[in-house]
């Protein structure tokens, strides 16, 4: 999907080097914690709805930079795992 309408959807711009990641962190006793951001949920549920896993997965690994979307890979990753189980089954 972002391939065929990369002007409107691409992940590029939740593409964050490490410099930029502190700057979205709070430290709070001695802990980094960041902001919750729900464009992170939001992205990967209207990719899982369209059945773009992939995609979600790739959103997914990145919303993990920002200890957001806990387990949300290891689901996906499954959920792939079972669709390519059913089709070597076919």
């Amino acid at each position: 999907m972002i391939s065929e309408y990369p002007e409107t959807i691409t992940l590029e711009p939740i593409t964050i080097g490490d410099e930029e990641l502190a700057q979205i962190a709070a430290e709070r006793r001695g802990e980094r914690r960041f902001f919750s951001v729900s464009a992170f949920h939001q992205l990967m549920g209207m990719y899982e709805r369209e059945g773009y896993l992939r995609e979600a997965l790739e959103v997914a690994n990145i919303a993990e930079r920002f200890d957001q979307c806990s387990g949300k890979v290891e689901e996906i990753l499954e959920r792939l795992d079972r669709i390519d189980a059913e089709a070597t089954t076919v």
